[in-house]
């Protein structure tokens, strides 16, 4: 397969994927192709708006740690919005996806399979907002309970 000119996706992207963008995903994996050589039968592909990529301050150290960068870059849909695309290819490929999957708001994930000429990504899911620990809540404090801890002996 040289350059892909077309793919077909299994499964249900959310409405608001950038797989839907006309030729944003054909153009990401030429650019793929042109600069890091032919695509594997099997990969894994994510991606994660540049905007969202900003507000958090740059990409986290955990996913820094996976993505390999010669197979990750810099995309533009044809309205101008960049978004991170990230191929993970080889044996740790599903584990290093769910690594970033875990760590970017707003992004969507696919299995690639590449059959002769024909190309189709499997979606595997979406990660809309972060589950964030939340701190644990602090007891109502009233001053009957302060005045039995001696909380305001003090005063």
């Amino acid at each position: 397969m040289s350059k892909p000119s077309a793919f077909e996706i299994v499964g249900t992207p959310p409405p608001w994927s950038v797989t839907l963008v006309d030729k944003f995903v054909v153009g990401a994996l030429e650019r793929v192709v042109d600069q890091g050589g032919e695509l594997p039968e099997r990969f894994r592909i994510s991606f994660f708006p540049w905007g969202e990529h900003n507000a958090m301050g740059g990409t986290p150290e955990e996913v820094r740690e996976v993505m390999d960068p010669r197979l990750r870059l810099v995309h533009f849909t044809g309205c101008g919005r960049p978004y991170l695309v990230v191929i993970f290819i080889g044996e740790k490929a599903e584990n290093d996806q769910a690594v970033a999957r875990c760590q970017l708001p707003w992004s969507e994930h696919f299995l690639g399979m590449r059959e002769g000429g024909k190309l189709t990504l499997e979606f595997l899911g979406e990660t809309e907002e972060l589950e964030t620990a939340t701190e644990p809540e602090v007891a109502a404090r009233t001053l009957r309970s302060l005045f039995h801890q001696d909380g305001l002996r003090h005063f």
